[in-house]
């Protein structure tokens, strides 16, 4: 009995881990409501644990991960998919009770809540408006 209560002992993780971290574009833009997908992976590959989450106005997300779904050495892969757009990145799980990776896209993602979607409407706004103009004067 000794020796099976050790043995899966030894198998787990040294206790529950949170993984958590931020999403955010190029520019250092939080992206709210990224899908994120974590997924402990062990070191033969074999899927441990894995789960989707969304990401908060901060563009942070947290995932809680039990003790038995980890193992010191496993990969702690995160991949995020925002306005179809996918990013990723990868850790290896420590003892540390929190685990971080953080996804930065490498370009910025385009939307009307950022400074440059602001400005692309802006400009499509005005240039409609000069061509509405000029095409009531040739009339």
């Amino acid at each position: 009995m000794v020796l099976v209560l050790t043995s899966n002992a030894a198998m787990a993780g040294s206790g529950p881990i949170t993984v958590r971290g931020y999403i955010k574009d190029s520019a250092g833009t939080p992206l709210q409501g990224a899908s994120v997908f974590v997924e402990i992976i062990a070191p033969d590959t074999t899927v441990r644990t894995s789960g989707t989450y969304l990401t908060n106005s901060a563009g942070l997300y947290s995932a809680a991960i039990g003790t038995f779904d980890w193992e010191v050495g496993d990969k702690i892969n995160v991949t995020s998919t925002y306005l179809g757009n996918v990013g990723n990145n990868w850790t290896t799980a420590t003892s540390l009770p929190v685990q971080y990776v953080n996804v930065t896209y490498t370009y910025e993602i385009p939307e009307f809540g950022s400074m440059t979607g602001l400005l692309v409407a802006a400009g499509a706004i005005g240039l409609v408006a000069c061509v509405a103009l000029l095409w009531t004067r040739r009339k």
